[in-house]
């Protein structure tokens, strides 16, 4: 969800709205839901339809959110958690502005992330463990090793036979996966 707003805001650099949004992103202010909501779906819409799902990183990132996205998509199959110490996500984020600076990756915009996960994404997630559709993949590997969970935890839970009815959960169904990560890292 990050890079899609990053990509919007490059793109509408002399629209004030983006320009509000751009400073909301650099101060690690949540981004509202109604426009978090209206880039998703159009970015959802622009890739066209698909029979396998979407893969949507980052969002939903709180209970609101999570409600219109099921309510829109109609569904929710799957949440990966990559889940990561709060430590470990910020040596990513040392590392990852050596190489590529990124105006919303400051300390401060990063501790309000944090303080935003778990204030409003932790409970978005409680919900999805309680329904079941939470996994969580052990986030402080390599991102090889932490590639290869998300891919196992995938298959096993979208593409296994299901209950014995010789139907695949994967079968022409349409449906979303979402992935959260510690949302410092986002």
């Amino acid at each position: 969800m990050g890079d899609i707003l990053r990509k919007k805001i490059n793109n509408e650099k002399s629209d004030e709205m983006w320009e509000k949004v751009s400073k909301k992103m650099i101060n690690g202010d949540p981004i509202p839901t109604k426009l978090c909501r209206t880039v998703l779906y159009e970015e959802l819409h622009t890739r066209g339809t698909t029979n396998w799902g979407y893969v949507i990183e980052g969002y939903p990132k709180s209970p609101d959110q999570l409600v219109d996205l099921e309510h829109s998509l109609q569904r929710t199959d799957l949440a990966i958690l990559i889940d990561c110490t709060e430590q470990f996500c910020m040596e990513v984020i040392n590392r990852r502005n050596q190489d590529n600076k990124r105006s919303d990756d400051g300390q401060e915009a990063i501790r309000a992330r944090m303080e935003y996960f778990k204030k409003n994404t932790l409970p978005m997630l409680k919900t999805l463990d309680d329904k079941g559709k939470l996994r969580v993949v052990d986030g402080d590997a390599d991102p090889d090793t932490v590639f290869k969970e998300v891919v196992q935890v995938i298959d096993r839970t979208l593409f296994i036979e299901d209950d014995g009815d010789g139907t695949s959960l994967g079968d022409s169904k349409k449906g979303t996966l979402s992935s959260s990560m510690n949302s410092a890292n986002n």
